[in-house]
């Protein structure tokens, strides 16, 4: 399949059609070759970073990736729901939601449960709406 897609080291440009296209193989395929012949490849399928953007949406999800974010070796369900006033319950429902979006991950340590944000996730998210401001119509 031929794409107009432009690839440079410093900025992607674009048509909006030709971009919706290129979102649509990339959904399938995660990746493209450029004009140049440069493999570009998506970190995330167009159905998981919708996944992922709805997650963030909501402000308590929100507000615990960021705190996930800023505790790099990650912290336990309680200290979560202590910092953030937020029921036990409630919290597990929300990190679940994370947790299937990709964006948090976890593990075991004694009796606890420590999450982490995944960062990858986030540069993911980053490198597509970058993407989506570099469109030209």
């Amino acid at each position: 399949m031929a794409f107009d897609f432009l690839f440079q080291r410093t900025s992607q440009r674009t048509s909006a059609g030709t971009f919706l296209i290129w979102l649509t193989d990339l959904s399938v395929t995660n990746r493209l070759t450029g004009w140049d012949g440069s493999l570009i490849v998506w970190p995330m399928d167009s159905s998981a970073m919708v996944e992922a953007l709805a997650a963030l949406g909501q402000p308590t999800r929100h507000d615990i990736y960021r705190l996930l974010a800023r505790a790099p070796e990650g912290l336990p369900a309680g200290e979560i729901a202590r910092h953030l006033n937020v029921a036990a319950n409630t919290l597990s429902s929300h990190l679940g939601i994370l947790s299937r979006a990709h964006l948090v991950s976890s593990r075991r340590a004694g009796k606890q449960v420590i999450y982490r944000a995944d960062t990858a996730a986030a540069s993911s998210i980053s490198t597509y709406l970058n993407g989506l401001a570099s469109v030209t119509p």
